[in-house]
């Protein structure tokens, strides 16, 4: 694509020729993903496509079983008491699921906040009370603050994925439920769908509000042919970026997973993971690839 660049009154203005990118009509965050994933599927049909896979055990996602999943932990998200307009913050190290915590908040209309899995207690308790956070899930690693944390706040118990004392399992989650609830329709494109905290470098931590219009925009950008398209049936990449970022989350994750390719999740960067994810999975994105 041409970039064309022209001085006018002192200020450089820079042009871009070829095609906008094409913004969507709003749906949910978790709707524009599926809905995309299905549009830019090749070869095979979407269902039968990997999705996810984690990265230490191999295990793998295809998008059939994604949705399923994702629908149920909507439901028992719901069993526990989340609501529209609640906010549930995610806090540890990388794992797939946290694609279905995410997904399965947006159809509840529950926002997602982000934590750093190295917060002390003390700055943790910090941020759920500025996000008025009603659940904690974590990692096992992190669970020990996630617990007293919640507990100093009142909350309840946190969701662990794995296993760890004081924590709901999050494999509870996953099971079918026995009795549906309807989820809230009739939704604002400007609810806020996501909010991930500043680093807090020249001060303490500040959240950002990132609506459902704003992260389907920037998925819709990233996948622009001068940015990061996936265009092979066999794209795949590989996610080492703490996913408690914006970073990891949107681009290492959320970008793939809306077009229809396959992303390779690691707990956190090391040079022999990272390059045994490469070996094993060989990650590409282009059709020459």
């Amino acid at each position: 694509m041409a970039r064309h660049v022209q001085i006018v009154t002192g200020r450089c203005q820079v042009y871009h020729s070829g095609p906008r990118i094409q913004l969507p009509e709003f749906t949910t965050l978790t709707k524009f993903l599926f809905e995309q994933a299905s549009g830019y599927s090749r070869r095979t049909a979407l269902h039968n496509k990997v999705a996810v896979v984690d990265g230490v055990t191999g295990t793998s996602t295809t998008y059939e079983e994604l949705q399923e999943q994702v629908d149920h932990v909507t439901q028992n998200l719901h069993k526990l008491g989340l609501r529209h307009n609640d906010v549930l913050t995610l806090f540890g190290s990388n794992r797939a699921e946290f694609v279905h915590v995410l997904c399965a908040c947006a159809n509840l209309g529950v926002t997602v906040s982000l934590a750093n899995s190295q917060l002390p207690t003390s700055e943790l308790i910090a941020q759920l009370k500025l996000s008025s956070s009603c659940l904690v899930v974590t990692t096992p690693e992190c669970s020990p603050v996630a617990v007293h944390a919640s507990d100093q706040l009142g909350l309840r118990n946190p969701v662990v994925i794995g296993q760890a004392h004081g924590c709901v399992p999050f494999t509870s989650l996953t099971k079918a439920p026995t009795v549906r609830v309807q989820l809230p329709t009739g939704r604002d494109p400007n609810e806020v769908a996501l909010l991930p905290f500043s680093s807090g470098t020249t001060g303490l931590p500040k959240g950002v509000r990132l609506s459902h219009r704003n992260l389907c925009a920037e998925l819709s950008a990233l996948r622009h042919p001068s940015y990061l398209p996936m265009t092979s049936p066999d794209s795949t990449s590989v996610c080492a970026l703490p996913m408690v970022h914006i970073a990891g989350l949107v681009i290492g994750a959320l970008n793939p997973l809306s077009q229809g390719a396959c992303v390779v999740i690691l707990p956190k960067y090391t040079l022999q993971s990272f390059l045994g994810a490469i070996q094993q999975h060989k990650p590409c994105t282009e059709d020459e690839l």
